[in-house]
């Protein structure tokens, strides 16, 4: 029973050690994991929108979106993050919008389809199958759509079609329901 509680103890000791150090790790790298998420997002904001000057984020209570302006402080589009379950996990999009709402460009931020199949979801030319497509365009070829699914991963193609739809249709909700509010004011 002696040799239990020997053991024990040194067990324990050898595990607060431990939570110690991976604590005072985590205050440590926090900032800079926290900076690169920052850099990250702009980096995506830029690449569905490389004219734009300038980011203004727009946080209400269903989600988060930001309005993209160029040099002359002029709305030119809004950014919006979706995101859906995919055959193997969350798929994260980052969409641009023009004015008009239709779609400027998408990018992936996260994945983890299947390599070569639903992977290929990352790739510019299905990346451009979604230039210039409004709400109503938002339907893949097998749903009776425009949208050409890539072959072998309709459930990839479908995922990002629906989470792209969904937080528009969101978006224009909140535009509407907005202006309604402003217009009501003056």
């Amino acid at each position: 029973m002696k040799t239990f509680f020997k053991y024990g103890f040194i067990l324990f000791f050898v595990v607060a050690i431990s939570c110690g150090i991976l604590a005072w790790v985590n205050a440590q790298t926090a900032p800079l994991i926290e900076e690169n998420m920052r850099l990250a997002k702009i980096n995506a904001q830029k690449s569905v929108f490389p004219e734009a000057y300038s980011f203004t984020e727009i946080e209400n209570e269903d989600f988060v979106y930001s309005i993209a302006y160029d040099v002359h402080n002029n709305l030119i589009g809004y950014i919006l993050e979706a995101s859906g379950q995919g055959y193997s996990g969350v798929i994260k999009t980052i969409v641009g919008l023009s004015a008009d709402f239709t779609i400027n460009r998408i990018a992936i931020l996260e994945q983890s389809e299947t390599p070569g199949l639903g992977a290929n979801c990352t790739r510019a030319d299905f990346l451009h199958r979604f230039k210039d497509l409004s709400l109503r365009d938002l339907k893949i070829d097998k749903d009776g759509g425009n949208i050409t699914s890539i072959t072998g991963a309709t459930l990839t193609t479908r995922t990002i079609t629906n989470s792209i739809r969904n937080i528009l249709e969101r978006l224009q909700i909140e535009q509407e329901q907005s202006s309604l509010h402003s217009g009501g004011d003056k």
